[in-house]
C-alpha cells in the first residue's frame, strides 16, 4: 500500500508541474484555456495531499478585499515549531520550487507557507496583480496568518525567495522586525 501511495503522489506531483508551466505560458488571466490549465493544476496538487507523510492544506488569507492563496506545510505531531514564508519568483506559483514531498523546510523541522504573492498563480487568476508596493503588504499578511497558528513559534520566523521572490523577501525583512532570519537564491 506504501508503495502505491508514494507512487500516486509522485505522479499527481508531475502533472501539478506540467500543468503549471502549461498554464504560464498564457498571458491572458482570464482566457478559458488557462483558466483550464491552472484549474487541473489545482487538481493535481490536492490529490497528491493525501499521501503526503506531512499535513498540507490550502489556505486563503485576507488581502485588502480579497484573498493569497497559500499551501501550508506542518511539521508532523503537532508541536510549535518555527515557520518559513517561501516566497517564488515571479515566474512561478506557489506548486513550484519546494518538492511537496520531500520538502526541505519541513524535512528540517519547520513549518512552511508557500504564498501565490500578488502578481503570481491564483493570485493573477483573482486579478491581484503586482504594484510597485503590494507583494510586501501581501507577504506582511502571510506573517499575519502564520502568527495565528497555535503550532507556529511566532517568535521565530524566517522568510525564504527564490528568483524575483529573493527580492521581495528583502523588502519584508527590512519593513517587518517579525522576520528573525532571511534565505534567498
Amino acid at each position: 500500500m506504501l508503495f502505491r501511495s508514494l507512487t500516486a503522489a509522485e505522479l499527481f506531483w508531475n502533472a501539478c508541474d506540467i500543468y503549471r508551466e502549461a498554464q504560464h505560458s498564457i498571458f491572458e488571466d482570464d482566457n478559458r484555456e488557462k483558466l483550464y490549465l491552472h484549474a487541473r493544476m489545482l487538481e493535481c496538487y490536492e490529490g497528491l495531499i493525501p499521501h503526503a507523510d506531512h499535513p498540507i492544506e490550502r489556505v486563503e488569507i485576507p488581502f485588502e478585499g480579497n484573498f493569497i492563496q497559500g499551501i501550508y506545510h506542518r511539521v508532523p505531531g503537532g508541536s510549535k515549531a518555527p515557520a518559513v514564508l517561501h516566497l517564488p519568483g515571479m515566474d512561478q506559483t506557489k506548486e513550484s520550487r519546494l518538492h511537496p514531498l520531500h520538502h526541505p523546510f519541513v524535512m528540517r523541522g519547520l513549518h512552511c507557507l508557500q504564498i501565490d504573492g500578488p502578481g503570481q498563480g491564483t493570485s493573477n487568476i483573482r486579478r491581484i496583480w503586482l504594484t510597485e508596493d503590494n507583494y510586501p503588504r501581501a507577504a506582511q499578511a502571510a506573517l499575519d496568518w502564520l502568527c495565528n497558528r497555535p503550532e507556529v513559534d511566532a517568535s521565530q520566523l524566517v522568510v525564504s525567495g527564490y528568483s524575483f521572490g529573493s527580492h521581495w523577501a528583502m523588502a519584508l525583512a527590512a519593513r517587518d522586525p517579525r522576520v528573525r532570519a532571511i534565505g534567498t537564491a
